[in-house]
C-alpha cells in the first residue's frame, strides 16, 4: 500500500481537519472526555465477557462524567448564488459552547456551501412495445361432489392424577468467577511520548492486579505524531558503533537483541524496547567478545542463542532481556563453517565437526559432519560424503542449500558428479536429480523459494556468468527463466515472501531497483524505479512490516542524490517513509546490520551525519496499526 497523507486507512487515523476554536483549558477537557469515553465503550465491551461458572463479581459504580458540549448543525437555504445557478444550502457546524441550543458565530467551527444539481436532460422516448396476443379460454370444471359429514368422535377418560415427585437434593455452590480488570498508563516513552494505552482482561490469579499474560486485548492512543530517532551513540560522536565483525541482531518478545561497539567494553550484546537501548554483557572483559561471529544469533526456547569470545576461547551463549549466560564451553572453539539450526523437533548445532541437539543434551549425537541445514521437520547433513537425511542415506551427495519441503518433496541444492550445484528432489520413491544445466554457486544470494507450484531460485546457466531468476515446474518437469531481462537477483538485498510474491533486488535496464516475482513470466518485472535514468537505487535488507514492504535504498530529491534512506513499496511504485540524515547526505542505512522488526519498531544502522553508524529506530504504528494517531 503506499503511503499518502490520508492516515484514516485501517484501524490508524489521523484527525487534523476539524479545530475547534477552543481555550486550552477546553482542550484539556476534551482529551480527558475522549479518553473517559473510550474506558467507558471498552468497559461496556468487557461486560459481555463470558467467565467460569455461575457468578460474578460486579464493580462499584463509576462516578457520573462530566457532561459535554453538544455539537449543532445548521443548514440555510440560499438562492441566486454566483456559484450555485439552482440554489443550495449553507452548512455551519460547531460546539454549543454557552448551551443556548443556538450556533453563535464565535461556535462555528466549519462551514461549507453545498449547492444543489442540476436538472438532467431529459432521455429519448422508448420504442412502443408489440402487442400480445389473447390466450384461449380454459374448459370449465365439472362441480365436485359433498363429501360425508363425520361422526362425532367419543370423550376419552379422565387420566389418574401422578404422585408428587420427591424435592431434589441442593445443588453444589459454584465457584467465584473470575474479575475483569482493565488498566490505563500514560505513556511518554517509545514510539508516543504523550499518549495513553488502554489493557484489558481477565484477573486469573485473583490478585487484582492486570499482569501481562492476564492482558487480552488493549488499545493505544497517541495525541502526537510517533517518534523515530537514533538511538545509541556507543562510540561517542563519531565513531562507528557496528562493523563487519559486529552487526547480528534478533527479536524475541518485542525486544530488539543487537551486538554494538563502545568505547568501555568493546562489541558485547545489546537490548532496545524503543528509543534506548542497555548492554546486557561483558563476556571479553577489556575487549572485543565479537557476538554471533559465526553462528549468528538463533531464537529458540525462549532465547537468544549465539557464540562468543571470553578472551581465551568461542563457545556458545544464551540471553534473554535478563542477562547472559555459558551454555557450553566445547574443547574446540567454534569457527568459520559452524552452524546452529533451529527445526521443530530441537535445537541443533555443528561445532568442530560434532552434531549436538541442544533441546536434548550435549552428548554428541554425530562425528564428522558438515553442512547442516533445516530439512522439513528435521535435520539434513553430509557425513563421509553422505547425505544423511530423516533416517535415509544417499551416497556422493554435497549439500549446498538449505531444504525446503512442499508437502510432497524435498527440495535442495546438492553436488554428487563434479559439474557443479543441480537441483534434487526427494519423495516417495526417493533421490532424483532435477537439473543438468546450472552454472557455479546457484542459490547463493535468495536459496530455494516456493510459489505458484514453482521452485525459484538465482542461479547461472551453464556457459554464461550472468545470473537469472529461475524457475523448475514439477507439473512438466521443466526449467526455465522468468525474465532474461532481469539479472543478480537477491545480491544487495536478499528476498522476502509477502501475499504469494517475492520481492528481491534485480539488475535490469533501469539499474538495480526493487523487483518483484508471482511465479509468472509476466509477473516477473522491476516494481519500482527510485533512481531513474538508469542509476542504481540498489535496495538492501527487504522486510516485511504491517503488510507493507520496505527496503533501505538510493533515492532523489528533485535533481539531487539523497542516498540511502527508509521506502515503502506497492504496486504504485516507492514512497519515502524516513530518511535518517535529511537533505543530500548519505546516510549509509543498511551497510551493516539488517532491518528489523521488534514491537513499535523498525530497526536498522545508518549514520545521521553527527554520529558515526549507530542504531535507528523507526516506529511504524501507522504501518502495523497498532496506533490511534490523534494528530
Amino acid at each position: 500500500m503506499a503511503m499518502t497523507d490520508d492516515k484514516s486507512e485501517g484501524n490508524v487515523k489521523t484527525i487534523k481537519d476539524f479545530k475547534p476554536q477552543q481555550k486550552t483549558e477546553q482542550k484539556s477537557s476534551n482529551r480527558s472526555t475522549i479518553l473517559l469515553s473510550v474506558g467507558v465503550i471498552c468497559a461496556l465491551i468487557l461486560a459481555g465477557i463470558p467467565y467460569m461458572d455461575d457468578q460474578i463479581t460486579n464493580g462499584k459504580d463509576g462516578l457520573d462524567g462530566n457532561k459535554g458540549d453538544s455539537s449543532l448543525i445548521t443548514a440555510t437555504p440560499l438562492v441566486n448564488l454566483d456559484d450555485c445557478a439552482t440554489g443550495g444550502y449553507q452548512i455551519k457546524i460547531g460546539l454549543d459552547d454557552d448551551g443556548d441550543n443556538y450556533l453563535d458565530i464565535d461556535e462555528q467551527d466549519a462551514s461549507e456551501i453545498i449547492c444543489n444539481g442540476q436538472q438532467g436532460l431529459s432521455g429519448p422516448q422508448g420504442l412502443n412495445g408489440v402487442n400480445g396476443s389473447s390466450g384461449e379460454d380454459g374448459i370449465q370444471g365439472n362441480p365436485g361432489n359433498d363429501g360425508i359429514s363425520g361422526s362425532n368422535g367419543e370423550n376419552g377418560t379422565d387420566g389418574v392424577n401422578g404422585a408428587n415427585g420427591l424435592n431434589g437434593a441442593n445443588g453444589i455452590d459454584g465457584e467465584d468467577g473470575f474479575s475483569t480488570l482493565s488498566t490505563t498508563r500514560s505513556v511518554s516513552e517509545g514510539p508516543c511520548l504523550d499518549g495513553v494505552i488502554f489493557e484489558f482482561g481477565i484477573d486469573e490469579d485473583s490478585d487484582s492486579l492486570l499482569n501481562r499474560s492476564e492482558t487480552d486485548s488493549s488499545l493505544a492512543i497517541c495525541f502526537e505524531s510517533l517518534q523515530s530517532n537514533r538511538i545509541t551513540d556507543n562510540l561517542v560522536n563519531a565513531g562507528d558503533s557496528f562493523s563487519a565483525n559486529c552487526q547480528n541482531s534478533a527479536t524475541m518478545d518485542d525486544v530488539f537483541y543487537f551486538s554494538s561497539y563502545d568505547i568501555a567494553f568493546g562489541c558485547e550484546l545489546w537490548a532496545s524496547r524503543g528509543l534506548n537501548s542497555t548492554r546486557l554483557s561483558d563476556i571479553n572483559n577489556g575487549g572485543d567478545s565479537q557476538i554471533g561471529k559465526y553462528l549468528g544469533m538463533v531464537v529458540a526456547e525462549d532465547k537468544i542463542w549465539f557464540d562468543a569470545w571470553d578472551g581465551t576461547s568461542r563457545d556458545l551463549y544464551r540471553a534473554d532481556d535478563k542477562g547472559v549466560e555459558l551454555f557450553a564451553d566445547f574443547a574446540t572453539d567454534i569457527d568459520t563453517g559452524d552452524r546452529l539450526v533451529h527445526a521443530t523437533n530441537g535445537l541443533y548445532l555443528q561445532a568442530a565437526g560434532d552434531l549436538y541437539n541442544l533441546s536434548d543434551s550435549l552428548a554428541i549425537l554425530q562425528t564428522g559432519v558438515s553442512n547442516l541445514a533445516e530439512a522439513g521437520n528435521g535435520i539434513a547433513y553430509n557425513k563421509a560424503g553422505e547425505l544423511h537425511y530423516n533416517g535415509s542415506i544417499w551416497p556422493s551427495i554435497t549439500l549446498d542449500s538449505e531444504l525446503v519441503w512442499d508437502e510432497d518433496n524435498l527440495w535442495f541444492l546438492a553436488t554428487n558428479d563434479g559439474t557443479g550445484s543441480e537441483l534434487f528432489r526427494i519423495d516417495s520413491s526417493g533421490l532424483e536429480k532435477m537439473s543438468s544445466t546450472l552454472g557455479t554457486g546457484p542459490g547463493q544470494y535468495m536459496g530455494l523459494n516456493l510459489i505458484a507450484g514453482l521452485v525459484v531460485f538465482d542461479a547461472p546457466l551453464t556457459g554464461s556468468p550472468d545470473i537469472h531468476l529461475l524457475a523448475f515446474d514439477n507439473s512438466n518437469l521443466t526449467l526455465f527463466n522468468l525474465n532474461p531481462a532481469l539479472s543478480s537477483p537477491g545480491m544487495s538485498g536478499g528476498v522476502i515472501f509477502s501475499d504469494g510474491k517475492l520481492f528481491f533486488d534485480c539488475d535490469s535496464t533501469s539499474g538495480t531497483e526493487m523487483c518483484i516475482s508471482d511465479g509468472t513470466v509476466s509477473g516477473t518485472k522491476v516494481l519500482a524505479d527510485v533512481m531513474t535514468g538508469g542509476s542504481d537505487s540498489d535496495p538492501r535488507d527487504i522486510m516485511v512490516v504491517g503488510g507493507e514492504v520496505v527496503a533501505l535504498a538510493k533515492g532523489w530529491n528533485g535533481s539531487a542524490n539523497i542516498g540511502y534512506a527508509l521506502y515503502s513499496y506497492s504496486d504504485a511504485g516507492a514512497t519515502l517513509l524516513w530518511d535518517p540524515q535529511p537533505g543530500v547526505g548519505d546516510s549509509q542505512a543498511g551497510l551493516y546490520g539488517e532491518i528489523t522488526v521488534a514491537g513499535d519498531f523498525l530497526y536498522f544502522v545508518a549514520e545521521d551525519g553527527n554520529y558515526g553508524q549507530e542504531l535507528h529506530a523507526y516506529a511504524h504504528g501507522e504501518l502495523s496499526n497498532t496506533w490511534i494517531v490523534l494528530d
